[in-house]
């Protein structure tokens, strides 16, 4: 999904959750599904993401949970792999009516997330910011809770009285020291500049005095793209909100069924999911009921056609043409 709600993003500033914690909770939001579920996890994956050991794979589950992040669930009696539940990150309600202007009648649902933060920023997944202590995480998230709000980007500027970092009100928020808050800063460089002590006047009625100014520089606020193929093109765009949790979805279907693959045939195939969910939205307007169900199934087609042309090595081509067949087929 690639979303926060703002009751998370407080929840963890203001918690005792370690630096590997934080980086998962981040992680598990970009390939959760809207009720906040992650289908099939499986410990290597996390693994290689958090660059740990298995060991310490169970020890962050197993916190996460404790500390009521997270709820757990066995995906199959035998198998390795498992359910998790991000608990506070549901954007399955986020749903409200459409009436008619003429009476006020319910006519339609619309979808409409709020209240969240984007999590498809380049630092978050940067190396060099995972080493960072977990105080300097918090501190980037906070101002990333100030940057972005349900989708939109806001000011990337934010003015201080000259000894906002020994206030403790401001250290409580954020759930760090204040003794420590101006050594965050200096660690968060690449990402926030900080210029202590400026002489200003904020308005006419104030009077004149020393400001401290935040500003968050563009490798702050640089997004994920990915390049995929669209109508015979190379497209590189921003990641679209399902894109992380398509590709988990593809990746755990040739995992499970031992089909090779390549970064890019991965990309190409879970774009798919993105290309063909717009077609059904247009769709919509003159055949709702077939479409509904079309959209709702419209994974389980795409996985259908992944095993059936792909036996040792994953082909989006042969995917795409046997999923226009597939859709040819019931629509007429």
């Amino acid at each position: 999904m690639n979303k926060m709600k703002r009751n998370l993003v407080f929840k963890i500033l203001n918690s005792n959750i370690t630096s590997y914690e934080f980086d998962l909770i981040i992680f598990l939001t970009t390939i959760q599904e809207e009720d906040g579920t992650v289908a099939s996890i499986y410990y290597k994956n996390i693994k290689d993401n958090l660059k740990c050991s298995v060991a310490t794979v169970y020890n962050i589950i197993n916190g996460l949970e404790k500390k009521g992040f997270v709820k757990k669930e066995k995906n199959s009696p035998h198998g390795e792999d498992f359910n998790i539940r991000i608990l506070d990150n549901d954007f399955s309600k986020d749903i409200f009516p459409v009436k008619n202007d003429n009476n006020g009648e319910i006519i339609d649902w619309k979808k409409k997330y709020t209240d969240y933060i984007d999590t498809d920023f380049v630092f978050l997944y940067n190396s060099e910011f995972r080493k960072l202590p977990l105080g300097a995480k918090k501190l980037a998230l906070y101002y990333l809770n100030r940057y972005v709000s349900s989708g939109k980007e806001k000011t990337d500027r934010f003015w201080y009285s000259s000894k906002h970092y020994l206030n403790k009100k401001f250290c409580m928020h954020i759930g760090v020291k204040s003794r420590s808050l101006k050594k965050y800063y200096n660690l968060l460089n690449e990402y926030i500049d900080v210029v202590y002590s400026l002489q200003r006047k904020l308005n006419e009625r104030c009077k004149e005095a020393k400001y401290d100014i935040v500003v968050l520089k563009e490798k702050f606020k640089e997004r994920i793209t990915t390049t995929f193929s669209e109508k015979g093109k190379n497209v590189t765009k921003r990641v679209y909100p399902t894109f992380f949790a398509d590709c988990y979805k593809v990746m755990t279907v040739c995992r499970k069924n031992r089909i090779a693959y390549n970064e890019q045939e991965l990309i190409d195939t879970a774009s798919l999911m993105y290309q063909y969910g717009k077609i059904f939205d247009n769709y919509k307007k003159i055949k709702k009921e077939r479409t509904v169900e079309a959209i709702l199934s419209l994974w389980e087609i795409l996985k259908e056609c992944i095993l059936k042309v792909s036996l040792l090595e994953l082909q989006p081509k042969a995917v795409h043409k046997e999923l226009i067949t597939h859709l040819k087929y019931m629509y007429t």
